[in-house]
This record gives C-alpha cells, sequence and structure tokens, in this order.
C-alpha cells in the first residue's frame, strides 16, 4: 500500500510544481505588462499636455505680435493724418475767495483739436488729491479722475477728430485738508496725448473756513 501511496505522491508533486512555476511566470508576465501599458499611458498623457502648454503658448504670443502690429499700424495711420493739436479756450481760472463751508466748487474748461489728425487721449489726472477731473467728448462722459497714484487713474483711449471739441468738468473741493487747506491755493489738471505734451488747465482760489 505504501509503495502504491508513494509514487502516487512524487507524482502530484512533480506535476503540481511546474504548474505553480508556470502560474508565477504567467503572473509576472502579466504584470510587467500591465505596467509597461502604463507607463506607456502615462507617457502619452505627459505629452499631450506639453503639446498642450506649447499651443497655449504659442496663441498667446501670436496675439501679443497682432496687437502690436495692429498698434503700430495705427500709430503709424495717425501719423500720416498728420499732427493733431489741442487749443483750450480758457486755460486758467481763478475762483476767488471760497469757502469750506459752502462745499465743493466746479469749472468747465473746454478744448478743441485745431490740427489736421486725431489726438489721441491717453490719461487725465490732477496735481493734488482735492481734485477731481472729468472728460466730456462726443463719445460720452469719462471719470471722475484723480491725482496720480492716490485716486482713480485708469489708462483711457479717446480719439478728439480734427475740428473736434471736448470739455474737462474740474471739482474742487476746499474742504478736503482741513484748517491746513487755508490760504491761496494752485491746482492743474493735466490731460495727456499719446503723441504731444499734455494740455493742461490750472486754478487757483483763496480758501477759508
Amino acid at each position: 500500500m505504501r509503495s502504491v501511496i508513494r509514487p502516487f505522491l512524487s507524482e502530484v508533486i512533480l506535476t503540481t510544481l511546474p504548474r505553480n512555476e508556470f502560474f508565477v511566470r504567467r503572473t509576472l508576465i502579466w504584470e510587467r505588462a500591465f505596467l509597461f501599458v502604463e507607463k506607456i499611458k502615462n507617457m502619452k498623457k505627459n505629452k499631450d499636455i506639453v503639446i498642450g502648454i506649447l499651443a497655449s503658448l504659442a496663441i498667446v504670443a501670436g496675439l501679443i505680435a497682432w496687437s502690436q502690429s495692429a498698434e503700430t499700424g495705427e500709430t503709424a495711420a495717425l501719423k500720416n493724418l498728420g499732427p493733431s493739436q489741442l487749443v483750450a479756450n480758457e486755460s486758467s481760472f481763478d475762483f476767488g475767495t471760497i469757502s469750506m463751508a459752502r462745499g465743493k466748487v466746479s469749472r468747465v474748461f473746454k478744448f478743441r483739436n485745431d490740427g489736421s489728425g486725431p489726438a489721441v487721449l491717453s490719461r487725465v489726472y490732477t496735481s493734488c488729491m482735492c481734485t477731481e477731473a472729468s472728460l466730456i467728448s462726443a463719445a460720452g462722459r469719462l471719470g471722475p479722475f484723480g491725482m496720480l497714484g492716490m485716486g482713480f487713474n485708469p489708462p483711457i483711449r479717446e480719439t478728439i477728430p480734427p475740428g473736434g471739441e471736448g470739455e474737462v468738468e474740474v471739482v474742487f473741493d476746499p474742504a478736503a485738508h482741513g484748517p491746513a487747506g487755508v490760504g491761496r491755493i494752485n491746482r492743474v489738471v493735466s490731460l495727456e496725448q499719446a503723441s504731444a505734451a499734455p494740455l493742461e488747465f490750472s486754478f487757483t482760489a483763496n480758501v477759508i473756513p
């Protein structure tokens, strides 16, 4: 009986081990294949990301180049039309004696373009935080704008054609500085142009409590 069982067990062991080894090897092969496929997928995913980034950069660079060329073309076109010449109907004004207790005072300065080309206005600003200015043209009203670095002063792009007119409404607050603001004052409002010196409007006043 033992002689029969022992060969039988030996046969089972001999026939089982190769199968287990084959199973292990097959499992390792499948795992390696799976890892290889995942690696390829990751490489493809990273490649797609890199391609996407490069495409985005190319689009941004193209838009920047297009905007620069468009701006250059527009500037050249404006130059070909001739120089602009902004002229103020009144460049200065004296409010006389004004009281802090009576509040703000205002004045409207008018100007026109006597040149042969359009005037491109790029910024409006005042010389002090107590003063605000608004630009009024055929396109509408912009502002109020304040002192550079202290108030609302974004760049603008307002075009005054040859023969066109505009206005600058100036508002002065005599109480803005408190008691230290009593006495003679002198303030300036600047209308900056893209291709010419700023057009300036000034006003004076004697401030009393």
